[in-house]
């Protein structure tokens, strides 16, 4: 009978094993354990800029992964966990990073708006913007799905914004009324 370190040899390199002792993860002949995962990954939010240093801590367990802490910006989150993907023996994430409020609703709000108006792609005169608890929602009409696409990611940016829904409906474009000229764009 052959023993397990010749059987993982003759397998498939796309096959994944693993021994119950010491949780070990073996993925194409990566074999990590669950402190080597770790360690590999608090080495790549030190060379990840958009990661704050020691605003998130990090749990291994299996394989599977679990972020915690509180950053002031989505894309800190976004990037603590794109940073986490990339790490061999990870089998999962679990992003539990909260997104801090900056200075509340009334201020996000007035930062979108302002934003929004500075974007030159964006109508910005039919996007109506509420914040409430940190989620916004974006309702109106815009001339393009890259519009509102567009706007999506503007009112993401802001710090502070945990989520967004995008209501926004892309209309044709000589459906448009301009409100500050009452003209049909």
């Amino acid at each position: 009978m052959k023993n397990n370190t010749e059987l993982q040899k003759n397998m498939p390199a796309n096959e994944i094993t693993g021994t119950a002792k010491d949780v070990l993860v073996s993925i194409n002949d990566i074999k990590k354990n669950d402190t080597e995962i770790t360690s590999e990954i608090l080495n790549a939010f030190k060379w990840t800029q958009e990661v704050p240093d020691k605003k998130i801590s990090v749990k291994v367990e299996n394989g599977w992964v679990t972020l915690d802490g509180e950053v002031h910006w989505n894309f800190q989150s976004a990037a603590a966990k794109n940073a986490v993907k990339n790490v061999g023996g990870v089998t999962g994430i679990s992003n539990n990073i909260k997104v801090l409020a900056k200075a509340g609703d009334a201020s996000e709000k007035a930062d979108i708006e302002i934003a929004l108006k500075q974007d030159l792609s964006v109508y910005d005169n039919s996007i109506r913007v509420d914040v409430i608890a940190n989620k916004v929602t974006l309702t109106g009409k815009v001339n393009s799905e890259y519009q509102k696409n567009e706007a999506g990611r503007v009112a993401v940016s802001i710090a502070g914004v945990c989520a967004i829904d995008n209501n926004l409906v892309v209309t044709e474009p000589g459906n448009m009324i301009n409100k500050k000229s009452e003209k049909i764009i």
